[in-house]
């Protein structure tokens, strides 16, 4: 058998292979939101507990974060001390503010007060179409930027 007769078979595999790597190397790109694009303000959109959409209340559509270029953030809660669910007010204990950092990819930390106790929460998350997506083991919640 004439191995010579392989030879461009074997070179062209070779070049095929090469260009395959590249390939899979330029698409390897890093795709966690900066944290830049996660400055801003949302308000909540939507929520998941375990899959299953969760109904929000008309005040609680109200919520939202202030996420600010100083590390720190604001966020609001709202609800109706009323049954109409028309009459919405700032809910002080679904309120908070404090600091937030990345501390990894697609993680991020908010660190805040409750009751005197410093609590900290980490959420993974991801930004698409100008929509925040956190989420915990059991709910995920979209928020929108205004």
């Amino acid at each position: 058998m004439n191995l010579l007769g392989f030879r461009p078979i074997i070179r062209n595999c070779t070049v095929l292979i090469i260009l395959l790597v590249i390939g899979i190397a330029s698409c390897s790109k890093d795709d966690a939101p900066t944290e830049n694009e996660i400055i801003g303000t949302w308000q909540l959109s939507s929520a998941t507990r375990d899959g299953v959409n969760l109904t929000i209340p008309t005040c609680a559509k109200l919520d939202k974060i202030e996420i600010k270029s100083n590390k720190t953030f604001v966020q609001t809660g709202y609800y109706s001390p009323s049954e109409n669910d028309m009459d919405c007010t700032i809910n002080e204990e679904a309120s908070s503010s404090g600091t937030w950092s990345i501390p990894s990819k697609g993680k991020l930390k908010f660190t805040y007060l409750f009751e005197g106790v410093s609590i900290s929460e980490t959420w993974y998350y991801s930004i698409s179409e100008n929509k925040l997506t956190s989420s915990s083991e059991e709910i995920t919640l979209v928020y929108v930027r205004k």
